[in-house]
């Protein structure tokens, strides 16, 4: 995914960096929840169509995301928007459910590629 598009919205990789870190940011208005030692945050953007997260500064977006159906389809998630690759997607995903739950109280579900 080297954009994020929307229904009106698109940007490029270096866009997505960033927003990343602006959202990475102490300043930023998101979602933070902090376990033995990790920080995540959490953001659901662009009126529901795209979704923002990083665990200790590293970052992936979704941008097919639904809000109202709690999904977010994960493509090939191979590596982070800073570059370096996901060791680990399987913890990565279940992370990333556990801390929507804790923000949104709602259960992900996030789809492979079909």
């Amino acid at each position: 995914m080297d954009t994020l598009e929307t229904r009106n919205r698109r940007m490029s990789r270096v866009g997505k960096v960033e927003l990343a870190g602006r959202l990475n940011g102490p300043e930023a208005k998101v979602h933070v929840v902090e376990t033995e030692g990790v920080v995540c945050r959490l953001k659901i953007l662009f009126g529901g169509e795209a979704l923002f997260f990083s665990i200790d500064g590293k970052s992936l977006f979704f941008d097919d995301f639904s809000m109202q159906k709690a999904a977010a389809r994960s493509g090939s998630m191979c590596c982070w928007i800073e570059g370096e690759g996901i060791r680990d997607k399987r913890a990565v995903q279940t992370k990333i459910r556990e801390v929507y739950y804790r923000c949104y109280k709602r259960v992900l579900q996030i789809l492979g590629m079909g």
